[in-house]
Formats: structure tokens, sequence, C-alpha cells
């Protein structure tokens, strides 16, 4: 190509390298998406600057030439501003699923439930609007809201023998503040895994919610009738609770968090999702 041309694609090179840097994520989560998204800038970089350089002194430069390398340009910004962590890589990239499999997963929340006594209606606490759920791709878990509850249970031998677990969650929207582990207190995000009572459960019989899984007598009989119920089929039981905060950097319109549920041992998780937390 011309001279001219040859520094008119450099000038289109170099301005498609400036946005990329400006767009590149500015704080790290979970320590390597920072690393992950600056990859994928040098990538795209380099690839434009050797369009540029290996192009031939005496070939013609058509108009497509030009054309391709817009298109390349306005490509490579609208993939940058669409990320929804502000760089290359999605927030389930950063989970590396275990591959131990839950034998249940329950969404619902914790609220009142009624059932008749005789002649009278009582009045429980207890797990309810409940809905069987699975997961979507890999170990990723259906979107949740504040409020919302998340049960699981699996295999007690083989989840023991995994070790320990914690909750991990970054901003989706806003990364400035980093994994919220680093940043927030425990009550601000679902650390809790065992939220829900063994009461919770196990309803009442004849209850309003329909489940048919039920014991009657006091809080006392429901709770050693589903802990007697998870040990007979060998489950363990994992609950967690999408927490609301107060905090005052929190858009009093919420946000979205990323959350995965971690061994720090070996490096994987059981599972990850999206919660919208909201303010209050």
């Amino acid at each position: 190509m011309t001279t001219p041309t040859r520094q008119t694609c450099l000038r289109a090179a170099l301005a498609a390298i400036l946005l990329l840097g400006a767009t590149a994520p500015a704080h790290a989560q979970f320590k390597n998406l920072e690393r992950i998204a600056k990859k994928e800038v040098e990538k795209k970089a380099a690839k434009e600057i050797r369009k540029v350089i290996n192009g031939s002194d005496d070939a013609p430069a058509p108009a497509p030439a030009r054309t391709t390398t817009t298109t390349t340009t306005t490509s490579v910004t609208t993939t940058a501003a669409a990320a929804p962590s502000g760089g290359a890589a999605k927030p389930t990239e950063l989970t590396q699923c275990d591959g131990l499999k839950p034998t249940k997963v329950v969404y619902g929340r914790l609220g009142e439930y009624t059932f008749q006594k005789g002649m009278s209606t009582e009045t429980r606490t207890g797990f309810i609007d409940r809905r069987n759920v699975s997961f979507e791709s890999g170990c990723i878990l259906p979107n949740l809201r504040t409020g919302e509850v998340m049960y699981l249970e699996y295999d007690t031998d083989a989840l023991k023998a995994k070790g320990e677990f914690e909750t991990q969650c970054v901003k989706i929207d806003d990364r400035a503040y980093g994994a919220l582990n680093e940043t927030e207190t425990r009550g601000e995000y679902p650390t809790n895994d065992s939220y829900l009572g063994e009461a919770h459960m196990r309803l009442a019989c004849g209850n309003s919610e329909g489940v048919a899984e039920c014991t009657s007598g006091s809080n006392g009989d429901r709770a050693t009738a589903a802990d007697q119920d998870l040990k007979a089929r060998g489950q363990t039981a994992l609950s967690f609770l999408m927490s609301p905060t107060r905090r005052g950097t929190t858009p009093k319109s919420g946000e979205r968090l990323y959350c995965q549920y971690y061994n720090p041992a070996s490096g994987k998780s059981l599972f990850g999702y999206e919660y919208f937390r909201e303010y209050g």
C-alpha cells in the first residue's frame, strides 16, 4: 500500500489500541479478571498492527480494505462497551465447576403459611413459594432476587470429601470495589450456608403451600423429622439468603452481583449464580 494509506491505517489501528486500553478494567475481580481482559486487549491490538505492517507497498489499496478496518474498529468498540463487567471476560467464566452435582435445588423464600388444626387456622413460618430449578449451563444456576432463598442437597460423603467452601461475590455493573469478600462485611452477601432451619423445610401437614412432605406437631417435632429424613437419604442441606444491603455506596435502585460457592483448596466451585441486590 502507499505511504499515505499505510499512515492512515496505522492511525486507525493506534486509535483502536487507545480505545481498547481506555475500556480495559482498572480493578481485578477474583484477582485474575483484569489479566484476562488485558490479554484480550493486547491480542486484538497486535492483530490490528499486523494488518498494517504486513501490507504490500506495491498492491493497490481497494475500498474494501478501508471498510474492513473501520468495521473491525467499530466491532471492538461495541464489544468492549457491551461487556457486562467492563472487560472481555464474563463473570461466569471465572467459575471453574467442581463437577459434584446437587441432588436437589429449590428456590423460594422464608414466609408465613397456614394449616388447619381442628376448627382453627394456625400460622407458622417456613420455606414457601418453592420451585425446583436446575443448572442452566455447567454449574451456573438461574438468577435470583433479594429476599429469595436458595436450597440445595448434596450427597453427604461426597461433599465432605471436598473440604470447606465459601461464598465469593463481585459486582457486575460497578466493579470499582473489587471482590466483596475484601471490602464488605459477611452480612452483606450470601455467606451463611445454613440459613434455613430444619423446621422451615418440614412444614406442618395440611399446609397452604401444598407441600406433601410434612410433619404435624411442634417446631421441634418437624425439625427432628427433617433431620432424620436427610440422614436416612445420606444428604446434606445447604441454604442461602439473597441478602439486601444498606451500604451507602449501593445504588438505591439496586445492583447485580455474581457469586460462586468456592473451594480455596481446589480453586473450583460447586455452583455460581447472579442475584440482584436491593438497598433496604
